[in-house]
Formats: C-alpha cells, sequence, structure tokens
C-alpha cells in the first residue's frame, strides 16, 4: 500500500503477479482508501467493481474510478473501446454514446477520440483500472490501450493488473519518462510476517510458529491458496493452535483438496434454494438479477444474490448501479461440473439457450452467440447469426460482424453457405487480405449445392469480379461486368449494385468512352433497393473522384462535405469512411494551390489512420503533408530513422493493399522525394512496385502507370522508351475526359520532350496542359515541375508569364505557419460560414472546445472576433473563400 501511495504521481501504474496473489483486491483497497476513503471511489464514474463493498459518501478531493473487469473476448480493438466507453458512460455519457455509435462502424480512432475529448471536458481526476490485462495480447489492442495512455489528459491515471509481464509497447515509454510505477509479484507475496497477520484476524485458530513457516514456504505466499487452507483448519474442528503437521495435512493433495473442501464445507451447508440457485447461475459468466431470474426461475434471484455477497460465496460485484456479479472461477468451475453431473444434456443445453434468448432480447448477440456455443448448440449459434449477418452488412456494422463471426467455430461456419457468403462480403469490404480464401470458401459451399438460391450464384459471380478488380491486372474487367449484370436477376439488387459499382470503377482501364456516370447511377439505385449503406457511400465516393478527374474541384469538394453530413445521418453511421474523404478533400485543395486547407484535411485523415495503424494511409498521408510543407514554404527534413520506418511500414503492410491504392502512395512519395532534391530516394520509393516500363502492361491503373514514368522521366532513364506509353495513357485519359490525368501526363510528357532537347514539341505540349490547368485550377501541378520553368517562359502568353511570375516568387510564410492543425481547420470552416455549432458536430468535438481554438486563434491572428479573422484568413490568403 505504500507503494502503491505513488499512483497519483504516475500515468500507468501496472501491478504483475499470477492468480491469487490478491491483485485486484490490492488494487481495490487503493481505490477505497486513496480515491475516496474508505467507502469507496467517490463520484459515480465506476463502471465495474470488483470487490462489492458498498459505497458511501462521497469525498470534495476524491477521484472517479472506472474498472474493467477484462477478459479473451477483449482481445480486439473494437471490444476494449466497447468496455472502455460501457465504463466511462456515466461519468461522459455523450461522448460514451457518440463513442460506441463509432465503434460500430470499425471507426476507432472516432471512438477513442471522443472517449478522450470527453475526459479532458471532465476535468475531474481519474483512475481507470484494467483488471486481468494479461487477457490483451493482439499487438494492435496493446497498442490502442499505449495509444489512449500517451493521449489521455493529465487527470487521468490507468492501473493495469495482469499476470503476465506487460508488453514494451505500453511501458517502455512511460519508464524512460518516469511515468510508471510498477509492482510485482514480491510486493505481493505474503510474508510468515504477514501470514502470521491474517491468522490473528481469522478465526478462532493459531498457527505457531513452524507452521506458519511452512504455511509460507509451501504456498510461496500464494495469498488464495493460504486463504483455503486456513478457512478449511477453521472448519475441522479440533485443538486451537495447530502445528506444521496439520497444515501440511490441508495442502497435500493441492487443488483437489480445496475443491472436496469447497464441496464438503461450503456447498452442502448452503440453504437448500440458494445452493441450487447458485448451481443453475454456474453457466453464466456474469450474473444479472434479471438473468439470474430467466435462467433459474427464482423470483428473488436480486436477494439470493446479495445473500451470497453477504456469506462471502465466492462472489464478487463487478458494478455497484447495475447489479452485475462474478462468481470465482475456481467455485464456479465446481459448481458447474456438479451441475453436469445432476441434469441431462438436453436439460442443460436448456439452460444455456435461455441464457442466449435473454442477452439477444436485449439486443446483445454476441452473448447470445457465447451462451449457445457453450451449450453445445454452435448450429443453432449458427443459423442465429445467419438471420443476422445481412442486415448487419447492409447497415454497415462491419466490427460488429466480424466479432460475431469470431465467435463461431469453424465447423459450424463452414456449414452455412450464407454465412460463408456474407463473410466473403465482409472481407471485399473491409479486409480483403481476407477476401480471397473466403471468397473460395463459400464459392466451395453454394457450388457444392444441388440447388443453390440464384441470388447466391449471382453474388458469387460479382465477388469473383471483385476478386479481380482488387488485383494487379483488370484487363476486360469493364466488358466482364457489363456482360455479368446482364445475367443478374432482377431481385439481386446486392449484387447489381456491386457489378455496377465495378463498371464503374473500371472505366478508366477501358478503350472505349464507357457511360460511366449511368453506371453510377445504376449503382446508387441498386444500393438504395438493397438497403446497402455501405455501397451508397462507395458510390458517393466515386462521384467525389471522378468530379476530381474531370476538373471540377468545387463539385468534388461539395460531395466530400455531402458525404460527411450522410455518414453522421445513417443509423450506424460509417465513421472509417472519413478517412477517404479528408484525403480525397486534401489532395484536392493541395491541386487547387491551398495548401493550408490541405494541411487541415490530412492532418484529420493522417489522425485516423494512425489510429487504426493503416499503414500506408499513414504513408501516404505523411507524404501529402511533406508536400504541402514545401508549398508553404517550409523546411522539411526526414532522418535516417525516419526512412527506415517508413521502408518498415512498407515492407510489413503493403501487400494487403490493392496494387491502385500503392501506386498512389508510391507516386506520393516520389513527388516528395523529387520536390526536397533527392531523386535516389524517388527512384528508391519507385522500386517498391516491382515494375519497370518494359513490364508495365496496357491496362495498369493510372496511378501504376503515373508513377513508372514520372520516376524514369525524373532521373533520366531510357527517355526515348518511354513515349508510347505517354501517348497510350494521355488517349485514354482525353478520352475519358479525365482532364486530371491529362495535366499530369502532359507535364510529364513536356519535360521528357525537354529533356530529349525536343524544346518545340515540348513547348506545344505544355501549352496544352496549361490550358486545363487554367479551366481547372490545378495550378500547383505545374508548381511540382520547376524543371519546366524554361519551357513555361518561352510559351509567352499573358497565362503562362503570370505562372511564371508565381514560380519565381517564393510563397513567403504566412500568418497560418503559427496555428495548429486544428485551429486551421475551425478557421477554413468559418470562411465556409459554418456555426460554432455545425463546426463541433463535425469535428467530433464540444462547443466549448471549438471556442477554446477561437480563443487561441484569435490571440495568433490579432483579432477580436470571428468576422475578424474570416476576413484577415481571406485577405492574406491564409484560406481561400
Amino acid at each position: 500500500m505504500e507503494q502503491l501511495a505513488e499512483w497519483r504521481a504516475h500515468r500507468l501504474t501496472v501491478i504483475t503477479a499470477p492468480a491469487g496473489y490478491g491483485k485486484s483486491t490490492l488494487a481495490a483497497q487503493c481505490v477505497h482508501e486513496l480515491a475516496g476513503g474508505p467507502g469507496g471511489p467517490g463520484g459515480g464514474a465506476s463502471a465495474r467493481l470488483k470487490d462489492g463493498s458498498p459505497r458511501l459518501k462521497e469525498v470534495a478531493d476524491a477521484c472517479r474510478v472506472a474498472w474493467l473487469a477484462l477478459d479473451a473476448d477483449d482481445d480486439d480493438s473494437a471490444q476494449f473501446l466497447v468496455c472502455l466507453a460501457a465504463a466511462l458512460a456515466t461519468l461522459i455519457p455523450a461522448s460514451a454514446a457518440a463513442a460506441a455509435a463509432a465503434i460500430n462502424q470499425n471507426h476507432l480512432s472516432a471512438a477513442l477520440h471522443s472517449l478522450l475529448v470527453g475526459l479532458e471536458q471532465a476535468a475531474v481526476p481519474l483512475l481507470i483500472v484494467l483488471d486481468d490485462f494479461h487477457h490483451i495480447r493482439t499487438p494492435a489492442v496493446q497498442q490502442l490501450v499505449a495509444s489512449a495512455i500517451e493521449r489521455s489528459p493529465t487527470t487521468c491515471h490507468w492501473m493495469a493488473l495482469t499476470r503476465h509481464a506487460a508488453p514494451a509497447r505500453l511501458i517502455g515509454k512511460l519508464r524512460v519518462q518516469g511515468q510508471l510505477l510498477e509492482l510485482n509479484v514480491d510486493a505481493l507475496r505474503l510474508s510468515p510476517a504477514e501470514i502470521g497477520a491474517l491468522v490473528a484476524r481469522f478465526g478462532d485458530i493459531s498457527l505457531d510458529a513452524a507452521a506458519i513457516d511452512l504455511l509460507a514456504e509451501r504456498t510461496e505466499g500464494w495469498i488464495a491458496v493460504v486463504h483455503l487452507a486456513l478457512l478449511s483448519l477453521n472448519r475441522t474442528g479440533g485443538p486451537t493452535l495447530r502445528t506444521a503437521q496439520d497444515v501440511i495435512g490441508h495442502l497435500r493433495g493441492g487443488n483437489r483438496l480445496l475443491a472436496e473442501y469447497l464441496t464438503a464445507e461450503v456447498l452442502t451447508r448452503l440453504p437448500d434454494g440458494l445452493h441450487d440457485f447458485l448451481l443453475r447461475c454456474s453457466i453464466l459468466e456474469r450474473l444479472h438479477p434479471d438473468l439470474c431470474r430467466a435462467v433459474t426461475g427464482q423470483e428473488e434471484s436480486a436477494f439470493l444474490l446479495e445473500q451470497a455477497m453477504v456469506e462471502q460465496l465466492f462472489i464478487r460485484a463487478l458494478s455497484v448501479e447495475e447489479e452485475w456479479y462474478e462468481l470465482h472461477q475456481l467455485f464456479r468451475d465446481l459448481l458447474l461440473r456438479n451441475l453436469r453431473l445432476q441434469l441431462s444434456p438436453a436439460q442443460l443445453q436448456a439452460l444455456y439457450r435461455t441464457a442466449a434468448d435473454w442477452h439477444l432480447s436485449r439486443g446483445d448477440m454476441a452473448q447470445a452467440l457465447r451462451y449457445l456455443i457453450a451449450g453445445g448448440a454452435a448450429e443453432l449459434a449458427a443459423a442465429l447469426l445467419a438471420n443476422h449477418s445481412r442486415s448487419a452488412l447492409l447497415s454497415n456494422r462491419q466490427a460488429e460482424l466480424r466479432h460475431w463471426f469470431s465467435l463461431l467455430p469453424a465447423t459450424a461456419l463452414e456449414s452455412h453457405p450464407q454465412l460463408l457468403l456474407d463473410r466473403a462480403w465482409l472481407g471485399m469490404i473491409s479486409a480483403v487480405d481476407e477476401f480471397a480464401a473466403g471468397l473460395a470458401r463459400a464459392d466451395a459451399a453454394i457450388t457444392a449445392l444441388a440447388t443453390p438460391p440464384v441470388a447466391w450464384v449471382d453474388e458469387l459471380a460479382v465477388l469473383r469480379l471483385w476478386e479481380r478488380a482488387l488485383g494487379a491486372s483488370q484487363a476486360g474487367l469493364y466488358g466482364d461486368a457489363l456482360a455479368t449484370v446482364e445475367c443478374l436477376a432482377p431481385e439481386s439488387q446486392l449484387a447489381r449494385g456491386w457489378c455496377w459499382l465495378a463498371a464503374t470503377l473500371a472505366r478508366s482501364t477501358q478503350p472505349t468512352d464507357a457511360p460511366v456516370a449511368a453506371h453510377a447511377q445504376a449503382a446508387a439505385a441498386a444500393f438504395a433497393a438493397a438497403g446497402c449503406d455501405v455501397g451508397s457511400l462507395l458510390v458517393t465516393g466515386w462521384q467525389a473522384e471522378h468530379y476530381a478527374a474531370v476538373g471540377d474541384a468545387q463539385a468534388a469538394l461539395a460531395v466530400c462535405k455531402r458525404a460527411h453530413q450522410l455518414i453522421l445521418s445513417q443509423p450506424y453511421p460509417a465513421l472509417h469512411e472519413r478517412e477517404y474523404f479528408d484525403f480525397l478533400a486534401g489532395e484536392i485543395y493541395y491541386w487547387l494551390d491551398r495548401p493550408q486547407e490541405a494541411v487541415a484535411c490530412l492532418q484529420r485523415a493522417l489522425s485516423n489512420a494512425q489510429a487504426h495503424h493503416d499503414a500506408l494511409p499513414i504513408l501516404r498521408a505523411g507524404a501529402c503533408l511533406h508536400m504541402c510543407e514545401v508549398a508553404l514554404g517550409r523546411s522539411v527534413t526526414l532522418t535516417e530513422a525516419d526512412r527506415a520506418e517508413e521502408a518498415a511500414l512498407w515492407q510489413d503492410n503493403a501487400q494487403p493493399y490493392a496494387i491502385g491504392f500503392r501506386s498512389q502512395v508510391v507516386l506520393w512519395q516520389i513527388q516528395r522525394w523529387l520536390a526536397l532534391g533527392q531523386p535516389m530516394e524517388a527512384w528508391e520509393a519507385y522500386q517498391r512496385l516491382g515494375l519497370s516500363p518494359a513490364t508495365l502492361s496496357a491496362d495498369a491503373p493510372d496511378a501504376l502507370a503515373l508513377a513508372v514514368l514520372l520516376a524514369n522521366v525524373a532521373l533520366g532513364r531510357d527517355l526515348a522508351a518511354l513515349s508510347p506509353h505517354l501517348e497510350r495513357l494521355l488517349a485514354r485519359s482525353e478520352q475519358g475526359n479525365l482532364r486530371l490525368a491529362a495535366i499530369r501526363v502532359r507535364l510529364l510528357w513536356a519535360h521528357q520532350q525537354q529533356q530529349l532537347g525536343f524544346h518545340n514539341r515540348a513547348r506545344t505540349i505544355l501549352r496544352q496542359a496549361l490550358h486545363d490547368i487554367e479551366s481547372t485550377g490545378f495550378v500547383r501541378l505545374l508548381f511540382d515541375y520547376p524543371a519546366l520553368l524554361p519551357t513555361l517562359r518561352a510559351v509567352d502568353t499573358q497565362y503562362a508569364r503570370s505562372l511564371v511570375a508565381r514560380m519565381d516568387t517564393p510563397r513567403p510564410v504566412s500568418l497560418a505557419a503559427n496555428l495548429t492543425a486544428q485551429e486551421l481547420n475551425i478557421l477554413a470552416h468559418l470562411v465556409n460560414g459554418d456555426k460554432i455549432a455545425e463546426i463541433a458536430e463535425r469535428l467530433v468535438v464540444s462547443q466549448g472546445t471549438v471556442k477554446w481554438h477561437l480563443t487561441n486563434l484569435y490571440a495568433k491572428l490579432g483579432v477580436k472576433n470571428q468576422r475578424e479573422a474570416v476576413a484577415l484568413a481571406v485577405r492574406l490568403r491564409l484560406i481561400a473563400r
């Protein structure tokens, strides 16, 4: 207790010891004595108090407490955040509700951000206890916890109770910073003197010195075994003073002796009603009066649970407010073993089904599945999931559905083609690395059926189409998509939507001018008919990309803004998708040479990518932001460590991503290195694609072709051999009216011709590019080619001369250089006419937080109010209107 009293001076306290060493008891005592006096935490934020002590009066300076009792099912990023949100619900209800909504859409960064913002605004001392943290073994979840601890406000302290050594990613940095307090088994092990003190307080027995020493030696100070041994000694009668020989007799046999004691000395002495009640409740992982009433038929379940607590029958309270309890595992195992001896398999299964039905009636599908599986009804669990998986898939509840699938045994899943099909859809939408294997299993199960449903056959055909769309080669994809959609049944709306979307996205690789807008409209109509929210959102994303591709920047930005509103308006908002629209908006602002606004969007996208540990989006956003810094006239330096980290991220994580996205990342990295004057680094980034102009296929995605050609032109490699590729890529861009791609290809081609010495040809190509640049506003595409300045001077038109003047004049560092990314973001919203309430909603923060940022912003800009801030931002072009 003296060591633990220092927890307030540290961000994290870790208590490490095997089971039964009193970690939870020690932490609970710390909570009671240090946070709120002897009666418990002073406040209402405690979500799961394990020791069940009554709540007494509040103490003025008390610290709120949230106690999370973790288990193996919580070793998942989404599930962990569900627990954390529930634990904090009474302290920050609004933020916890927002986090729960975000978790359902697998937008974990937004969920964590909501909770941390809520804690910062609450501004009250808080201790979060993570009990049984050894169940958290997945590196991604450990990193999530480490991020939460690192980013939490200074008023928030964490305590982890674990049987295993805490992971280095959790404690390494904190230990160096002196923010870590550690207690191990040596601190918790009972010494002979402490065992003697325990014996003196225990009951009617006493042990001589030799007996105490022997007990300490045989148990190694393990408090649980010491306690049960003393309890056994106390109940057997005989002389009051016990010797070492008595202790040996009561420890011989190990766990079996303790189990026999529990049966003979505890269970047989219980009143029949309480015994039968606890016996049937032993099937339950967590006990609630209403749940126990359903399973046991006992109307007085609440009273019986309290009676068990009073008699200290190895039961502990998890939540004072919500009346949740838990049986000690050793006690529960014994009860469950006895119950299986008394009931037939059918009777036992009926109890599990009752528990499952209770949880299902309250919307807890995961717990219902667990009870059905524990009761030997895995097939019934699979059938239950089959009735709900499609609705979860359509409504974009991806994280929830993924967790449900993880609970089912493989054998039960394989026997349900509908579930295999839905899991294949889930993989295609949100886990490309799992998609191929999931599709193969679904394909095998459905094709093995004598007469599979038409809808399943249609969906399989479209999924195979998407397997190609996500691969490196998309030759013939557009034609096959059009042929496939003609064969689909009218009622197969989900398949039709995805098939039309595949045709839409394949348009850039086709030699014909496809009616892509009509395809997108058909996809949107089919998705609406199927109720597929994620499909509708993807069509919206294509519309934004299409507007950007044809050069209509304002329309693209308007779609991005509408997409944010659409996401927030859905019953299960797909908050994770906001990252995509932030990326696109940031890139558009960059091409328009509005880097401040680009930074605000890209910073949000980067934060989301980092929270989700999405490696390639992190690399993409980082390169984009570096380009913005260059555009702002700021210095950018990447150390050897930065380069090594980027290389490692790519090496370890690139493969699951589609080739088109990998190409976009590399394209930005090549541009970044060229802008920093490091062409060899650009060449190294290009080589990650594993392609050369000679192996570049005619149907390669535009981003892939541009990356390959840009690297070779920049370093002057085989310049003459690049002309056919440039001609083909330009023809494809012009055929589809893709002005963004046409500008990029022409600038690249003009640079190539300039290097070859064909200056007249370079000037002609550049003049054509300038025509599109002037009409689209994508002037930054030219500014990223300073080597073209001599050719630009030779064009000698009024517009060209204005661009030469801008390229010759370095951009001054503006007032905005002193603003944070969030302040720039808020300023951009003000310029767009958004109110404080609207800004808070879009940024997922409170209005108070927005006002706080505004106060800092006004001080940095030297203005008094919003009107002056907007006027200054527009006048100095900090933010364009």
